[in-house]
């Protein structure tokens, strides 16, 4: 059975162990869902700067247009808050989110990856799943739902 996530029962899933932590969002690659997060994104309080081959660019008016130069250039957006970096690359294919998990040791920054999945879960309308690197749903810790709150997936 799921239970609230909270800093104390979840803590041991981000000891870094050399590996980064992925919120994924499985079904998420339609165009709709990439923007739904962009527009979300822009929106919200969250700090935003994006990159293009690693230097600094005016953020993208659309994920359309990030999305665009997917094959000739790197377009990233990193996401500031709670003392850590949430960094999003325009892929193809489903929504991935890297997380540092060095940056997160307390409960601010914890807090701060929990606003983050609600975020995406409310704008994209899809579940999102905290995992270790490459992980997939079956390996998932956390889970964010449309309208909810992100509970333990174990």
């Amino acid at each position: 059975m799921s239970q609230p996530a909270t800093w104390d029962n979840s803590r041991a899933h981000f000891a870094p162990d050399g590996a980064l932590i992925d919120l994924i969002v499985p079904g998420s690659g339609h165009a709709r869902h990439w923007e739904a997060l962009w527009t979300a994104l822009r929106a919200s309080s969250f700090e935003l700067r994006a990159t293009k081959d690693g230097v600094r660019i005016p953020l993208p008016e659309t994920a359309a247009c990030a999305l665009a130069q997917r094959a000739t250039v790197g377009v990233m957006a990193t996401i500031d808050g709670g003392g850590m970096t949430a960094n999003w690359h325009f892929f193809e294919g489903d929504i991935e989110v890297d997380l540092d998990p060095r940056d997160i040791g307390d409960e601010r920054a914890f807090e701060f990856v929990l606003e983050l999945m609600q975020t995406m879960a409310n704008a994209i309308g899809l579940r999102v799943w905290a995992t270790p690197e490459g992980g997939a749903v079956a390996r998932a810790f956390l889970v964010a739902m449309r309208g909810g709150e992100a509970v333990q997936a174990v």
